[in-house]
């Protein structure tokens, strides 16, 4: 028996026009997030990442508005079924940021409070939304229990590519509940929002086997940002000016150890030893988060 019901149709009235672009597949925000796609896939040649997990140091940084792009990328491609997963039940935002009415959603089926998992897809291409719901957690045990497990593993069989808007990993590091769960994760950056030791700090708490990358989000202005793909697990990778390198695989507990920052360098050329190339770069949307 499917764990997930029909969909219903969602009209998205977003009132920010930043989100109403990355709705739209004609605008070329959406061409952006098509673009930072093919990029984070080119991360993550070598493994198999149905499930892709999208979190940030700190409130703010714009994991929302990523997580949505690329989920809404994802399902412009012909013939593929698409969940957007919104996971943080402390602070949820997208039925906001859509101008949708709120309803019961993800909190409430953990809370075991609903049995329905509502579903309500964005536009005739969209993904499948369900979003946290009313329900605010105070309980992140929620995150890794057995329903959670229940619910990825469901989705994994319904769907064909599976996006979680993580919580934060500060103040609270719930996201780190949730990372044994997905296939991969992706670290969402801003530039001149949290300092250089509170994401060192967040992202030592997170298995370097599960970080695909970083992206980097830089405002340039009001309206546009910039974003980069870097590189995770081992390799080097970099963002903006800096290089990073994240240093084994493990601290021996579990976790990722903590990145530690490098001069800044010149890009270079592909050396021939099977490392990546320079990351590049795009135009992307400004965040409402």
């Amino acid at each position: 028996m499917s764990t997930f019901g029909e969909s219903t149709r969602a009209t998205a009235k977003p009132s920010d026009p930043i989100v109403a672009a990355v709705l739209s597949s004609t605008s070329p925000v959406s061409e952006e997030f098509r673009m930072l796609l093919a990029r984070i896939r080119g991360l993550s040649e070598s493994r198999h990442v149905k499930s892709l997990g999208v979190v940030s140091a700190c409130p703010g940084e714009g994991k929302t508005t990523v997580a949505l792009g690329l989920a809404m990328a994802m399902a412009q491609e012909p013939g593929r079924r698409v969940l957007l997963l919104e996971a943080d039940l402390r602070k949820p935002a997208l039925e906001e940021y859509l101008g949708l009415t709120h309803q019961a959603g993800l909190g409430e089926w953990l809370d075991g409070s609903d049995r329905r998992l509502r579903l309500r897809r964005l536009g005739p291409s969209g993904p499948a939304l369900l979003a946290a719901g009313r329900f605010r957690s105070q309980r992140p045990e929620l995150l890794r229990s057995e329903r959670m497990a229940t619910l990825l593993a469901s989705a994994a069989g319904e769907f064909d590519a599976i996006v979680v808007d993580c919580p934060p990993l500060t103040p609270i590091a719930d996201a780190v509940l949730l990372q044994d769960m997905l296939d991969g994760l992706v670290v969402v950056v801003r530039a001149r929002h949290a300092p250089l030791p509170i994401v060192r700090n967040a992202i030592s708490h997170l298995r370097a086997d599960r970080v695909l990358g970083m992206v980097f989000n830089d405002e340039e202005d009001l309206v546009l940002k910039r974003y980069k793909i870097g590189y995770g697990s081992g390799q080097p990778y970099g963002y903006g000016a800096y290089a990073y390198r994240a240093e084994g695989a493990s601290n021996g507990n579990g976790h990722g150890v903590a990145p530690r920052p490098a001069r800044p360098r010149k890009p270079r050329k592909d050396s021939g030893n099977g490392g990546p190339p320079p990351a590049d770069s795009g135009s992307g949307p400004s965040d409402p988060e």
